[in-house]
């Protein structure tokens, strides 16, 4: 075979790539892994390995309503699968122990189409199928996927795609207007179709996350950086964490002072014994607790207006000085007050 002469290089915001027409079809050279911080909130890695593979990962989510990797075929014809193309799990860049998925033999996927498969372990005293998982995925025996984690995909033993996170993932996919990019924390989850971004909105209101807390009764603390006091509409204001499952609606006529604060406790529907004066307990929409390696998301009329990661569990993580656009993960605990460090 001979290379053709022409060539075209791209610089992603994931990676350095090149795409080298040969013989009419793309085949993509990894020269460098590069790692990103995008918004504070993730940190990611993508290798894509020189083999023209037909079948791509598209979107994954380690957390949500179940947990579930998506193939998709941008080809203009069928792809046939078998049991030589698989799925292989790894925490930390080390190989687990837990069985590989295989693609069954005689699985389709169509031109432009999609394969959803969703790992699970059965339980101690079930071997059943998850009742959260659809009918129409599937489902597969295999591992669970974590928020520290590596994904592969393999034909036979060769390399053809790898992915990994460090925080929880709701979708993690391919940017719909940019497929070479991978991108998290701001996708809608779409097993099964075309991937979708989430409306973003970020630093478009005064009421900003300014303190959270995943260590001990949680809290996340809202800042007001406009000049007058704010009142909230019904259910135009929401937090949740990376999960989705659960949300925090902000209730109708909470009022933040100008430059003032407000303490949200989204796990409890009392408010503790130390809550400050401006705080509100888990009254309308449902409860949810934060964790490690977990994303918050303040969001106004459906937009995301404001998020924050963490990848240990924080006592206090927060802006300094107050609404400003720094961050500190490691301020004294201070709901209700001003942020120190």
């Amino acid at each position: 075979m001979d290379l053709q002469k022409d060539y075209i290089m791209y610089i992603s915001e994931s990676y350095l790539y090149a795409i080298i027409v040969l013989l009419n079809r793309e085949y993509r050279l990894v020269f460098m892994k590069k790692t990103i911080s995008i918004g504070l909130f993730l940190i990611i890695s993508v290798f894509v390995y020189g083999i023209d593979q037909g079948v791509i990962i598209n979107e994954v989510a380690s957390t949500g309503a179940y947990e579930f990797i998506e193939l998709h075929n941008p080809d203009a014809t069928p792809i046939d699968l078998d049991e030589r193309w698989s799925l292989i799990d790894s925490k930390e860049g080390i190989a687990d122990a837990d069985t590989a998925i295989l693609i069954p033999k005689g699985t389709i996927i169509e031109a432009g189409g999609y394969l959803v498969i969703a790992p699970y372990k059965t339980q101690l005293l079930s071997d059943a199928v998850p009742e959260e998982i659809p009918e129409d995925v599937l489902a597969v025996e295999s591992f669970w996927l974590s928020s520290h984690d590596e994904l592969t995909l393999m034909y036979e033993d060769t390399i053809l795609e790898s992915i990994s996170w460090e925080t929880s993932v709701n979708s993690m996919g391919r940017d719909p207007d940019d497929p070479g990019n991978f991108i998290s924390g701001v996708l809608v989850p779409t097993p099964g179709e075309k991937n979708e971004r989430d409306p973003l909105a970020l630093g478009t209101t005064d009421i900003v996350i300014n303190e959270v807390c995943s260590k001990g009764i949680d809290f996340i603390e809202l800042y007001n950086n406009g000049d007058t006091d704010y009142e909230f509409s019904s259910g135009d204001w929401t937090l949740h964490d990376s999960r989705r499952n659960d949300s925090f609606v902000i209730p109708d006529g909470t009022t933040i002072k100008s430059h003032g604060l407000l303490v949200i406790y989204p796990d409890l529907i009392r408010l503790p014994l130390s809550a400050p004066r401006y705080s509100i307990a888990s009254q309308e929409g449902n409860r949810f607790g934060l964790s490690e390696r977990d994303t918050i998301y303040l969001r106004y009329k459906n937009s995301i207006v404001d998020m924050t990661s963490w990848m240990l569990h924080v006592s206090s993580k927060g802006r300094y000085p107050d609404g400003s656009a720094s961050w500190d993960e490691d301020l004294l605990l201070s709901p209700g007050k001003t942020n120190r460090n």
